[in-house]
């Protein structure tokens, strides 16, 4: 189960992909990932004054042995993003993937 588990994270972070760049400190390395918004499963929605919304924080996934911290910087596609607090989600023992909130950085 936990390799079909991660071969669907696989194919999720496929679909829009692209290579992002860390930077923790002064040392920076790169890593397979995606930036998307929360649609069910990293955030639940926001009830207000004005009924349910969607929350558009956005986040990021990556595979389940991604160096990614919180308080990490990630550049992707030109935006700069901070890593917020970091999930590892698992099934059957093992680490599934990595899920992180973002914040985006305005320059």
């Amino acid at each position: 189960m936990l390799e079909r588990m991660r071969d669907g994270i696989d194919r999720i972070i496929g679909f829009d992909e692209d290579t992002g760049h860390i930077t923790r400190g002064a040392a920076g390395h790169d890593c397979r990932c995606r930036v998307s918004y929360q649609s069910g499963g990293v955030w639940n929605y926001q009830t207000g004054d004005t009924g349910a919304n969607i929350n558009t924080t956005p986040y990021v996934l990556a595979e389940y042995d991604a160096d990614i911290m919180e308080g990490d910087i990630l550049r992707w596609r030109e935006r700069r993003f901070q890593v917020g607090a970091v999930s590892r989600p698992t099934i059957d023992g093992g680490v599934t993937c990595l899920q992180a909130q973002l914040k985006e950085i305005q320059a």
